[in-house]
């Protein structure tokens, strides 16, 4: 929490609450701090629906806008519905060829339209590689890193074009060059091994794997590589252990099977080495596609291949959208996105995106009506009804938000924020003793949360309890004992007592 010099001032003229429950004038600096420091947690964290609950990060989960008093007035002049965003219909009868063809397009217009921008330079070179284009990826990972980006992604791209044209010596140099500037990636260290190995010089690739999987110890690719040095090496039980735990990680079972198969062969465990080899099989690997065309010449293949465009295409519809935002163009970042929604429409990262780009347009309408969608979609993460409810709010729709943190507490009832931040708004109605409830459980759920005690303080001193004020301020004070504006509270709270 920020100094507030407002508290220093007015702490030797706090007085008493009476016994209705008037707030004392320490209560209404309590406010002030909670909310000068709110924001709206749908702008302040960068979720993704997929992410493990036990992952959520106590720290970006910023109180949500706007004042409590406003919740007193309930709906205000808010719409009852919000303006509701028409989603394209799926996509379903566009062809490898099509989609091939559209991605190709977008890559040229990221490279031409957005030059100053690293997302997008990489994004389009990424997507020209992808589809054997190797010249023109070439020359955009090339202007790209003439702007110096700060990731390794560019670097490793650029190498990987040299290494398929056979200079392995300039790919290896320019990854050992990445590396030694400070930039560091998984991609990075097993590509760096790949090269040296190729050049014979296996020693230098195992001093890069042994360091680079302290660095990254679950990557599958530099586990597979590390696998693969030891074979090399004529380490046969390190190899079995860094392909079983590459498997484990979620590297490509099918081609692991197969390395892990040969090693155990090689040191005379035929059996389960049989049994790999009699599994069933896997495409996992990756399919050759015609460079001109796209096409892999094989329905079944088509499919699957489709399915694997439709995901880059929402990788680069995503950092389209982002680069044109930063260039000042919401309307283009907005066509993009629906784009994506009707090519991949079960993926969430466009509906989070735009979400995004109505929230930075001040379309709150609109991103709620985006918000309610990714809720349907995926209605047990609880980051979907955090992110609804605060959209909500800032539209003053109180009663949307109450509800959906109300159900939020359902689905996730040990996470805390939820529960606080229903604490508020009841308090805001004068629904006190609900916002005791409520943030009694954030307090215990949540116990090293300065925020939560401070609101506990804030509710106890509405209810008339001084004394339960004092003891959640001591604990808060206890949690941020250099923060001045709490312990200026605590003395007004102890003097009001």
């Amino acid at each position: 929490m920020k100094k507030n010099n407002a508290i220093t001032k007015r702490e030797g003229r706090s007085q008493k609450a009476g016994r209705g429950g008037k707030p004392t004038h320490w209560i209404s600096l309590v406010t002030v701090i909670l909310l000068g420091t709110g924001v709206a947690i749908a702008i302040a964290i960068a979720f993704t629906p997929q992410e493990p609950l036990e992952d959520f990060p106590p720290d970006a989960s910023r109180s949500m806008e706007p004042p409590l008093a406003a919740a007193s007035h309930g709906n205000g002049n808010a719409p009852e519905t919000a303006t509701r965003v028409l989603f394209p219909a799926p996509d379903e009868k566009i062809t490898v060829e099509d989609l091939t063809a559209e991605l190709l397009a977008m890559a040229e217009r990221l490279a031409s339209e957005f030059q100053t921008s690293v997302d997008a330079l990489h994004a389009s070179a990424m997507t020209f590689a992808e589809f054997k284009q190797s010249k023109r990826a070439q020359e955009v990972w090339q202007q790209c890193i003439e702007l110096k980006p700060k990731e390794a992604g560019p670097y490793v791209g650029l190498a990987s074009i040299l290494s398929q044209r056979g200079e392995d010596e300039q790919a290896v140099a320019l990854l050992k060059n990445t590396l030694q500037s400070g930039k560091r990636s998984a991609e990075l260290v097993a590509e760096l091994a790949s090269g040296l190995s190729k050049l014979g010089e296996l020693e230098q690739a195992d001093t890069v794997l042994e360091q680079g999987l302290k660095w990254f110890p679950e990557s599958p690719d530099i586990l597979t590589q590390r696998g693969t040095i030891d074979v090399q090496l004529q380490r046969f039980e390190s190899a079995e252990r860094a392909f079983r735990k590459a498997i484990e990680c979620g590297g490509k079972p099918t081609s692991l099977q197969i390395m892990l198969s040969n090693v155990l062969t090689r040191q005379g465990k035929t059996e389960e080495a049989s049994k790999l080899r009699s599994g069933p099989e896997s495409t996992d690997a990756p399919i050759s596609t015609n460079p001109s065309t796209g096409s892999t010449g094989s329905t079944g293949f088509d499919n699957l291949y489709l399915k694997t465009l439709r995901g880059l295409a929402v990788k680069l519809f995503s950092i389209g959208s982002r680069a044109a935002i930063e260039n000042g163009n919401p309307t283009l970042a907005e066509q993009w996105l629906l784009r994506s929604v009707a090519i991949e429409p079960k993926d969430l990262t466009a509906y989070m995106e735009l979400s995004a780009v109505y929230r930075r347009t001040n379309r709150f309408q609109q991103a709620l009506s985006v918000q309610e969608k990714l809720l349907e979609l995926q209605p047990d993460n609880v980051l979907n009804h955090i992110n609804l409810a605060s959209v909500a709010s800032q539209l003053g729709r109180y009663d949307i938000a109450e509800r959906t943190l109300s159900e939020a507490t359902r689905v996730s009832p040990n996470v805390a924020f939820p529960f606080a931040e229903l604490a508020k708004i009841h308090l805001g109605k004068r629904e006190l003793s609900k916002a005791k409830q409520m943030i009694t459980t954030a307090r215990n759920l949540e116990p090293a949360k300065t925020e939560w005690h401070v609101m506990g303080a804030m509710i106890a001193e509405s209810m008339g309890d001084a004394p339960g004020a004092v003891e959640c301020l001591k604990r808060a004070f206890e949690l941020s004992p250099n923060d001045e504006s709490i312990a200026a509270l605590l003395k007004a709270a102890q003097s009001a007592k």
